[in-house]
């Protein structure tokens, strides 16, 4: 320790403090921008996949075998749930580090500066300048596209396939695709970041981690 800092020591500990945060700060960020990257990567995976098997289909459609292989166009369903469901991990990860930056990181930067900051996410729950039922319902409209193939799949399934009966390899993949835009709905309804983190009072983690050290099973029960 240089003779400066035996003179300050409380400067030098704010200032590493504040370094520390920013660092850990732009590290989240970097995060964030590598989630919402991932979503614009299954977005294009969900266009490839419904454009790879309508084309798949169309040459059977075409040559009058469309009753044999209308079963194919049901795999499209699952498999875009499947990237749905991919789709809101990263917005869980998403909503999940921004509940950190704003009910713990924040907290810790405006003591250290003595100025409140980084209040992005009380300006879109308050103080946007849009309705916020409009805000949500734009929200869910990007979920249309990990939901509506699947139900569109089912229509063109049926037409294609009447008045042939269905084998049961149909029927099990029928109701595969059935239940798997209604699991994409159903998710899409829980997970919302339009309007913004609520601020949660008293959320002490540096209390929680001396209980963890101490009882990690204490620990858990309160924080949850």
């Amino acid at each position: 320790m240089t003779n400066r800092e035996k003179l300050y020591p409380s400067c030098y500990t704010q200032t590493s403090a504040s370094d520390l945060i920013i660092a850990e700060y732009n590290i989240l960020r970097s995060e964030l921008t590598l989630y919402h990257e991932h979503q614009k990567e299954l977005i294009n995976y969900s266009l490839f996949t419904i454009f790879g098997i309508l084309g798949a289909l169309l040459p059977v459609v075409t040559s009058g075998k469309q009753k044999d292989y209308a079963f194919v166009i049901l795999f499209a369903s699952p498999i875009i749930a499947v990237l749905g469901l991919m789709y809101t991990d990263r917005t869980i990860r998403i909503l999940r580090i921004a509940h950190y930056i704003h009910n713990y990181l924040r907290p810790k930067a405006c003591s250290l500066i003595g100025s409140k900051i980084w209040q992005w996410e009380i300006y879109k729950r308050y103080a946007s300048p849009f309705p916020k039922q409009v805000s949500i319902l734009l929200d869910r409209v990007r979920w249309i596209l990990f939901v509506l193939p699947g139900i569109l799949s089912i229509i063109l399934f049926v037409i294609l396939k009447n008045p042939v009966p269905w084998n049961p390899v149909e029927i099990a993949l029928f109701v595969i695709a059935v239940v798997s835009p209604l699991s994409v709905l159903g998710v899409s309804i829980i997970v919302e970041e339009t309007t913004g983190i609520r601020t949660q009072a008293h959320f002490d983690l540096d209390k929680l981690d001396d209980i963890n050290l101490q009882a990690p099973r204490e620990a858990k029960r309160n924080i949850s």
